[in-house]
């Protein structure tokens, strides 16, 4: 009888399309499934020395099939499911919900032909590995309520530049698809899942709060102390205790995982953008997911007491499929030899871009083993007779996943209504004082007002044209009555000459009239003494209003300076009078404004006294 399935693990610097054809030549009947690898494991599990990881240093041209026969498998039924609107049916990117339900609808129209039953069915799984949909994915397949079996396979790997990738689904070459083998097993047969990580939880752990599932981007994480957002680079350098510029370094031989009760999935770390402020990782990361930072371990010792533990009681395993993350081929490429010889059995597989246990991983073996039953033997597994619960916790992660998420939208709406609080309070107080500032506004302009009054009739006092040439035509009433004086003056020297000439020929007379003339003569003598003295005062008269016609010249062209200024004083006054007429314009504005500022305060306190309501019953509610 021919094989019932056969995969095929193709390396990616073949074509891949003529070996498939090449491949299924000789098929016959056989049902084929086929992914690109990153690197092929592959081992007979008799020679001790055989490599368990296939060369893939340098181009290679590897092709390794693992086939079923049909004593192990009962019943096959093969799919492939679209993982995104074809290309040009849609203006703008889907959403992640939109992507989820685009997925559920194409897996409502999968039918397998035989019963689903957990204990001898199993789903092998085959996801693009660049469509970055894995999560999508898996949360259509639980959200469909229709596989109640375990998936478990791999991403389709190819070159590390990361530009193509594809699968096979027996019949064509597909891209951004994933394939689903379900292989019901026959009844002599058991499978159960290795899984298998050389990594041990720090315990130190963050929750994402801003992420872009398109680009597996993460910018923030919670604080637990304030629950506000803090950018992730901070938060990683608090954890490994050192600068961003060495935040690469402290985590080498570290990584992040989520943790579902207690088993661990891991994120791996793609790259660190330090001006961005952002992390990448290689698999999906989600708003409200709580990754824990993990301690590597020693990977030949680890991996080789897990698969003993795994094995220990159960009966002889007579094959196993393999999907191996090519992290950990990169990362322990010294080691790799050190697990040759391992497995027991038959196993083949490869290194994928990512694996797919329930959800999707990175750093991790997985493996689907089988086991022959006798006929009177009960196999017993954890794995599987728990499968109900580790069910139930895949679909819980997405439902945890969403309430997450709504507790941090709740946290920040807590946030927010806190803030808003307190600006309301500040906003209440500001309204306040504006009022007060208004009524101090009021009193302000009407004082300005006062003054404003006052200067104009000082200005019009001071720059009035009935004052302009008083002061002018005083001075030329000084200089008039100066020159009177002056007239005076003169007159009164004329007078004093003739007297004092009189008073001489008084004297002559007498001399001759003898001592008849004494009385006379006394008489002249009191002439010609008034006469010296009127002289003598005439002289200093002259001195003085010579002195006083001096100042009133200087006098004149300050006064004539001073009629100057003053007509430009009232040129300036004017002006000055037009802009503080203006300026109380611009306050009579102000006060416009102002008031309007009052009203709008008033509406304002009105509707922050509605907020405090509403606030009020959200916090009833929350109670």
């Amino acid at each position: 009888m021919p094989a019932k399935l056969a995969i095929v693990y193709l390396s990616p610097h073949i074509n891949f399309q003529s070996t498939i054809d090449a491949v299924l030549r000789h098929a016959g009947k056989t049902k084929i499934v086929a992914t690109m690898t990153a690197g092929e494991l592959c081992s007979d599990g008799h020679d001790p020395r055989a490599s368990l990881y296939c060369d893939a240093s340098a181009p290679w041209d590897n092709v390794v099939i693992q086939i079923f026969s049909p004593e192990l498998i009962d019943d096959l039924s093969i799919h492939a499911v679209p993982l995104e609107q074809e290309s040009g049916s849609r203006s703008r990117a889907a959403t992640s919900d939109e992507k989820v339900a685009q997925i559920s609808a194409h897996l409502s129209r999968v039918t397998v032909p035989f019963v689903i039953t957990a204990r001898d069915t199993f789903a092998f799984t085959l996801i693009d590995g660049l469509a970055k949909a894995e999560n999508h994915f898996a949360e259509a397949i639980y959200k469909s309520e229709r596989f109640p079996c375990t998936f478990i396979g791999g991403s389709s790997a190819g070159k590390l530049d990361f530009r193509t990738t594809c699968v096979f689904d027996g019949r064509q070459t597909l891209r951004n698809h994933a394939v689903i083998a379900f292989v019901k097993l026959s009844s002599n047969f058991a499978f159960s899942i290795f899984k298998t990580q050389n990594f041990v939880n720090t315990r130190k752990s963050f929750i994402i709060a801003e992420a872009d599932t398109q680009s597996r981007t993460a910018r923030s994480v919670i604080d637990r102390k304030t629950t506000n957002a803090v950018n992730i680079l901070d938060v990683l350098c608090n954890l490994m205790s050192c600068g961003k510029e060495r935040i690469r370094q402290a985590l080498e031989g570290h990584t992040f995982a989520l943790s579902i009760e207690g088993e661990l999935y891991i994120r791996s770390i793609s790259d660190i953008d330090l001006d961005q402020g952002t992390v990448s990782f290689y698999a999906d990361v989600s708003v409200g997911d709580e990754l824990f930072l993990l301690q590597g371990t020693d990977f030949n010792r680890t991996t080789r007491s897990d698969l003993q533990n795994f094995l220990r009681g159960k009966p002889e395993p007579v094959g196993a499929i393999l999907n191996d993350c090519i992290l950990r081929r990169l990362n322990n490429a010294r080691h790799l030899h050190e697990l040759d010889g391992m497995w027991p059995m038959p196993v083949a597989g490869f290194s994928s871009f990512g694996e797919f246990l329930g959800i999707n991983m990175n750093q991790t073996l997985t493996a689907t083993v089988f086991f022959r039953l006798d006929d009177d033997h009960v196999f017993r597994d954890e794995f599987i007779e728990y499968f109900p619960i580790n069910y139930g916790r895949f679909c819980q992660y997405f439902l945890r996943s969403r309430l997450n998420q709504q507790k941090i939208l709740n946290d920040i709406r807590k946030n927010l209504i806190d803030r808003l609080v307190d600006f309301i309070q500040r906003t209440a107080q500001v309204s306040t004082e504006l009022e007060q500032i208004v009524r101090q506004t009021e009193g302000t302009l009407a004082t300005m007002g006062d003054v404003r009054n006052e200067l104009e009739n000082r200005m019009t006092s001071l720059a009035s044209d009935d004052h302009k040439g008083v002061l002018e035509k005083e001075f030329q009433n000084v200089i008039r009555m100066t020159e009177e004086l002056f007239s005076i003056v003169s007159i009164i020297e004329k007078i004093s000459l003739q007297t004092n000439i009189l008073s001489l020929n008084a004297s002559v007379e007498a001399a001759r009239v003898g001592q008849h003339g004494r009385g006379f003569a006394v008489i002249a003598n009191e002439i010609r003494t008034l006469a010296h003295n009127t002289r003598e005062s005439v002289t200093r008269s002259q001195k003085s209003l010579s002195g006083v016609k001096s100042s009133i010249g200087v006098l004149g062209t300050h006064i004539e300076q001073s009629e100057k200024k003053l007509a430009t004083a009232q040129t300036d006054y004017g002006e000055i009078s037009n802009r503080i007429s203006n300026m109380f314009s611009s306050f009579e504005q102000i006060n416009e404004v102002m008031h309007s500022v009052e009203e709008m305060s008033n509406q304002q306190a009105m509707l922050i006294r509605n907020v405090e309501q509403d606030i009020l019953r959200l916090k009833k509610i929350e109670q």
